[in-house]
C-alpha cells in the first residue's frame, strides 16, 4: 500500500506516481510475474455537462463529444516552401501546432459553435471541466485513510521467499526517492 501520511498527496497523485516510479521497478523483481495497482486512478480531463444548459442552447452530450474529438487531434505538420519545390521559392516556413489537449483551460476552450452575430459557444459555457480520476468506483484504504493497493503476482515455479525479500528490497531503495509525506505499509 501506498499513502500519504501527512494527507498531502491525494490518492490520484500517489497512483500516478506509482505508475511512472514503481511497478515497472517491481515487474522486473526476479521472481515478480507481474505487479498490478488496484483501484488505479488514471489522470482524465473530466467534463461534466450542464444539461439543462445544453437542452436550451438545443445540444446534446454527442455534440459536445464530436467537437472535442474532432479539436483535439495530433497532425502532422511539416515545411512550406521546402524541397522538392522549384529554385524561385524564397521563404521557407516550418509549421508547428499545439498537438493534443492537456489542459482543463484549453478543453474549455473548445468551440462548438460559431452563433451568427461572431460570438463562440466554447465547451466551458456549457460544461465544467477538469483533470481528475478517470474512474472512481473502487477505493484503497490503510487504516481508514486513502491508500493506494499494489498486487504483486508470483511467477511460476519462482522462491515466494526470494521474490518477497527482493520486492521489499527494491521498495526500500524506492521508498527514498518518494515524495515527502509518502510511505509504504
Amino acid at each position: 500500500m501506498l499513502y500519504s501520511e501527512d494527507g498531502k498527496q491525494d490518492p490520484l497523485f500517489i497512483t500516478n506516481y506509482a505508475i511512472i516510479n514503481v511497478l515497472d521497478v517491481l515487474s522486473r523483481t526476479p521472481g515478480v510475474g507481474q505487479a498490478r495497482l488496484f483501484g488505479a486512478l488514471n489522470y482524465s480531463m473530466r467534463i461534466w455537462f450542464d444539461t439543462q444548459r445544453l437542452d436550451n442552447l438545443q445540444l446534446t452530450p454527442a455534440d459536445v463529444i464530436a467537437a472535442i474529438q474532432a479539436q483535439n487531434v495530433e497532425a502532422p505538420v511539416g515545411r512550406i516552401g521546402a524541397r522538392p519545390i522549384g529554385r524561385d521559392q524564397q521563404f521557407q516556413l516550418n509549421v508547428q501546432t499545439q498537438g493534443r489537449l492537456t489542459t482543463p483551460e484549453q478543453f474549455g476552450n473548445i468551440v462548438l459553435r460559431a452563433n451568427p452575430d461572431g460570438s463562440l459557444l466554447r465547451v466551458r459555457d456549457v460544461a465544467r471541466v477538469q483533470l481528475g480520476a478517470q474512474n472512481q468506483d473502487v477505493e484503497g484504504r490503510l487504516n481508514s485513510e486513502p491508500a493506494v493497493a499494489i498486487g504483486i503476482y508470483l511467477s511460476p515455479g519462482a522462491n515466494a521467499v526470494q521474490t518477497a525479500a527482493q520486492v521489499t528490497a527494491n521498495l526500500d531503495r524506492l521508498s527514498q526517492r518518494f515524495p515527502r509525506g509518502s510511505n509504504i505499509w
